[in-house]
This record gives structure tokens, sequence and C-alpha cells, in this order.
């Protein structure tokens, strides 16, 4: 999964540069902002008053310059990219990505221009290469949320599967119980206990540092100096650790069923408590 984000991601920053070689290719044949945005032009004398006099009467017209048609095509080319990108990763906002780019002739209510409108002739003026640039700058921000997007909706999925996991093996620890398996349901317990530990731990920010091998005790140290919870709630964990202990190895005491029972419920409350 990891590799298949960050080729993702690798694909968006590729979409994004893409993006800015067209703003700096449609600058490059139309203005820069400082270029004049119009130009004089000649006017026919229609007044009789006019006629007689020795002036020329001028008007000022939109400068037009010409769009390159392999501009278009490169331009289309890369919308394609971003509007497949976003409708297989965020389809929520494919008709957000669209709006800069599709006609808005056939609409009652019509805002502003689209790229697709600014590009229906040969020619563009300084106004319509400004809502071009925008346009493209919009599309590029949407692609570009994408990874964030879902970074967040793995974050939610993994949670889910979490919890589904953890309650699924809590009633599983108590079943054994039940069934007079006491070591086998505390020893699932804190296994369940460790996992989530360590999961806390991997997703706080920053991260929380421990050893591969570390077991309940360290780890509970670790989210202890790190402020994730008090003294009071690390004792507890520690605790826990100890009847899950007695547990796991065979040479120790055998554990009481209360105190398997309690482990149980205390770690269905921990998970619920502090949740990733």
């Amino acid at each position: 999964m990891n590799k298949a984000f960050e080729a993702l991601r690798l694909k968006i920053e590729t979409i994004v540069k893409q993006g800015d070689s067209l703003v700096k290719e449609l600058e490059s044949f139309g203005w820069e902002d400082k270029r004049p945005k119009r130009v004089r032009a000649k006017t026919e004398r229609t007044s009789p008053l006019l006629a007689n006099l020795d002036m020329e009467t001028v008007t000022e017209i939109p400068a037009t310059v010409r769009v390159p048609s392999e501009f278009v095509r490169k331009y289309q080319k890369w919308y394609a990219a971003c509007l497949a990108l976003v409708e297989i990763n965020m389809p929520s906002r494919r008709d957000e990505l669209a709006s800069p780019h599709e006609s808005t002739k056939s609409t009652k209510k019509r805002e502003q221009s689209s790229i697709l409108d600014n590009l229906a002739d040969d020619y563009i003026t300084f106004e319509q290469q400004v809502a071009i640039s925008r346009g493209i700058r919009q599309i590029q921000a949407i692609a570009n949320s994408i990874p964030a997007y879902l970074e967040g909706r793995l974050h939610d999925i993994e949670l889910q599967v979490a919890q589904v996991y953890i309650g699924d093996q809590l009633l599983e620890a108590e079943a054994l119980l039940k069934a007079g398996y006491v070591r086998a349901a505390g020893a699932v317990a804190g296994m369940l206990l460790e996992r989530h530990l360590k999961t806390l731990s991997d997703h706080h920010q920053p991260p929380i540092k421990y050893p591969k091998t570390a077991g309940i005790s360290k780890i509970n140290d670790a989210l202890r100096d790190a402020g994730v919870y008090d003294v009071l709630q690390w004792r507890k964990v520690q605790w826990l650790g100890d009847v899950r202990n007695s547990c796991d190895h065979a040479n120790k005491t055998e554990p009481k069923k209360g105190d398997v029972a309690d482990l149980i419920g205390e770690v269905r409350k921990f998970v619920a408590l502090f949740v990733i």
C-alpha cells in the first residue's frame, strides 16, 4: 500500500509541474502581467461633423494573440489526466475540478467563462489568458489535495478495521474465559493491549519511538514520558501488563480468573479512551 501511495504522490507531483509549465507556456505566447491589455485601432468617421476635420479618431479594442494548437492539445491531455486521478481517488470533488474546464455556454447563469470557452477561438485576450491561468491553478489545487484526502480516508479505514478487530478479539477472550481457558483469554487480551499501545505510539505526532522487541512495559513508559497519559494510567497499564505476563509464561503462578476478567474489561476501556 505504501508503494502504491508513493507512486500516486509522485504522479500528482508530475501533474502539478505540468500545470506550471502550461501557465508558463501560456505567458510565453501571451502576456506577462506588465504587458498592455489593449491596442489602439482606427475607426471610421460616421459623424458628418467629423468628416472635414483633419484628425484621426481612435478607440481601444482588446489586444489578442493566437493560441497554438499544440498548447490546446497539451492542455487537453493534462486535464484528462487530472480528471482521471480525481474520479478514481476523490470522486466527491469531480464536479468541482470539471467546473473551470467545461463549457458554461448552455447555463442560464454564467458567472465566468470556462477554459473551453476561452479556447474556443484561435485568439485570446489578456483577460481570457488570466482566466485560463486561474482555471489551471484551480485544477492543480484540487488534484494536489488528493494525498491529504487519501491519508485521512486511510486513517479512518484503519481505525474502523482496528476497532472491529479489537472488539471481535475481546469477545473471543471473554468466550475463552467463560469456557475455563484463563491463560488463553489473558494472552489474547494482552496481545490486543500491546498492539494498541504500539499503534497509539506510531500515530502520535511526532511518532513515539520504541524498540522493535519492546513489550507493554517499555511502550507504556514511552507513552507516559511523551505525555499521552498520566502516572495513574501508566500504573494501570503496568498492572495489565503483569497480568498478561502471568498468562504468557507457563512457569508463572496460575493467573486468577478475576484478574483476567479485569484485564479484558480494562483493555476494552483503554482502547475506547485512547483512540488512534
